[in-house]
């Protein structure tokens, strides 16, 4: 089967009481901190390009970003920020330490 939901809501109703399989973005801990992960095959632009999805999304980077003025008004917080990397299983424990992704 599957479902929409109507409304974010419904759509958090729906994760939290029923064992479904659902879409979710990471990082995320609001309905599971250890999810399980669904491998799809490798993106696959012509299939893509057709209209069929049955491979994975091609991969996104994330950067970070600063105000365009921090170099200038705060030097170390600019070296610290351009020295800092984090992975994604990093943020991760992070929110589990702070027990909250808010």
């Amino acid at each position: 089967a599957l479902a929409v939901a109507i409304s974010w809501e419904s759509y958090s109703r729906l994760v939290r009481n029923h064992a479904i399989l659902f879409y979710r973005w990471q990082p995320d801990l609001e309905y599971n901190p250890d999810p399980v992960e669904v491998h799809f095959p490798p993106w696959n632009p012509h299939e893509w390009s057709q209209g069929n999805w049955r491979s994975s999304a091609p991969s996104r980077q994330v950067h970070k970003w600063a105000h365009n003025k921090l170099r200038d008004v705060a030097p170390a917080a600019h070296v610290l920020a351009s020295k800092m990397q984090l992975s994604l299983q990093d943020v991760q424990d992070l929110f589990r330490v702070g027990g909250s992704a808010e």
